[in-house]
């Protein structure tokens, strides 16, 4: 359980010193690879080693214990958890029935951040019934005031934003969207990505953050046909992808380029740079963008994409993709820091 949740004590605690990895490595005198590694949970820390730590940051060994989670903390924990498998699974109902439950423990949905949590699920659940639904934003904007108390749009380039303020925000500007408010939603975005350049030094958080951010920008901006702008875009959200070596939204964010560049009269082979890409998200196993990419390929360019492995699988994304209103792509999902 400590090792579990240590990584995101060490990051947060770094991030709100407003330190890099490099700089806390060199700090308590192990190497940055070590550093990264902790905190995304992937080895643990010698007794040692965390105490080190904790002195470094000026933080009292009596109360460590406060870092650590508490019963109600690990049973929140559990119905999210179950909540956020029910909604993968568009198994609503269901969500939705175990949701009122946790909302009645008032044990456990007291906390301002479980409010915040409970607020955006109520949020995702009715935009399932009604994704034109003016409930939808300001259930979030509720959500974001749980977090940020002063929360105003206008202040949203300077605030400091926790994982799940990021989803909270994100959805914001879908609802936006989805209600033909394309700029409305962009703003969003711009100004989710602002205060992300502008307050993190962390290249894991921007990496798993950044690029799915920009991505959903220069999908609207192209809808607008704002291109240039959209291009610029898709080479600095590449760029992240690749300094943070974070690939998972790089397929997406360079079929975008492809289609701008097409638009734009370049001369390039969409065919081979299309097939490249579909190829790029088979390797990674992402076989949801590929079926998005292989879609807008045979619809935009005429142009047919296949892969042996994608066959299988084809017919149930269909199946799951055909019903679902426009979305935009969430970062990569991660435990609240």
């Amino acid at each position: 359980m400590i090792n579990v949740k240590f990584g995101s004590i060490v990051r947060h605690l770094r991030t709100s010193a407003k330190m890099s990895q490099e700089t806390l490595a060199e700090l308590i005198g192990v190497h940055t690879t070590t550093i990264s590694r902790i905190e995304n949970d992937e080895t643990g820390a010698s007794v040692k080693l965390r105490d080190i730590i904790f002195e470094k940051f000026g933080i009292d060994k009596s109360n460590i214990l406060a870092f650590f989670p508490t019963i109600k903390e690990i049973e929140f924990a559990k119905y999210k958890d179950k909540i956020d498998e029910l909604m993968l699974n568009r198994e609503f109902n269901e969500a939705s029935f175990l949701l009122d439950k946790l909302e009645k423990n008032k044990n456990l949905s007291s906390k301002s951040l479980n409010k915040q949590y409970i607020l955006y699920v109520k949020a995702i659940l009715c935009r399932d019934k009604n994704p034109k639904s003016g409930q939808i934003y300001n259930l979030l904007k509720q959500s974001m005031k749980q977090s940020i108390k002063n929360f105003e749009e206008k202040n949203m380039p300077y605030y400091y934003y926790s994982n799940q303020d990021i989803n909270v925000l994100n959805l914001m500007s879908v609802n936006c969207a989805e209600n033909d408010n394309l700029q409305g939603a962009i703003e969003i975005l711009k100004s989710l990505k602002k205060s992300i350049d502008d307050n993190y030094i962390d290249n894991n958080f921007k990496g798993r953050h950044l690029p799915a951010i920009i991505y959903n920008i220069t999908k609207l901006l192209i809808e607008i046909e704002r291109y240039e702008e959209s291009l610029n875009l898709c080479n600095e959200g590449i760029d992240i992808c690749i300094s943070t070596r974070y690939f998972f939204v790089l397929p997406l964010l360079t079929f975008n380029k492809i289609d701008i560049l097409s638009i734009l009269g370049h001369k390039i082979d969409i065919e081979e740079s299309l097939a490249e890409v579909f190829s790029t998200c088979i390797l990674f196993k992402k076989f949801d963008y590929a079926w998005e990419i292989k879609k807008d390929a045979e619809k935009k360019y005429g142009i047919i994409l296949n892969s042996s492995k994608l066959q299988y699988m084809e017919e149930q994304f269909h199946q799951v993709h055909q019903n679902l209103p426009q979305k935009t792509i969430q970062p990569k999902a991660t435990r609240e820091e």
